[in-house]
């Protein structure tokens, strides 16, 4: 609960929900476009209401950038750990204990 309060705030505040990226002093600006949340929020909005196609590509290359980036660190513990069915075994036993069946 408290780490999704603060992926909450976090893009509330850097993905430009609170105020736009244009008013954040230069530091906080350059860090919210180097974080995923501004490509979630605040670049898909601003090119609803006024199209760039400048923006609207590099929109697109942060985007692609961040799912690979993601992506890896989603199946890098994999890679390092073992094979998958260990994993689907493990999460499957968590599962099936927490609904009350044996595992």
């Amino acid at each position: 609960m408290p780490f999704r309060w603060i992926y909450s705030k976090l893009m509330f505040v850097l993905g430009g929900l609170f105020a736009p990226m244009e008013m954040y002093p230069a530091s906080v600006a350059r860090l919210a476009r180097a974080l995923p949340f501004n490509y979630m929020l605040y670049a898909p909005a601003r090119l609803f209401v006024r199209y760039d196609t400048a923006l609207f590509w590099n929109t697109i290359a942060m985007q692609t950038g961040w799912i690979a980036v993601m992506g890896g660190v989603d199946f890098w513990p994999l890679r390092l750990g073992g094979e998958a069915d260990q994993c689907q075994r493990w999460i499957g036993g968590r599962l099936g204990r927490r609904r009350g069946q044996a595992g």
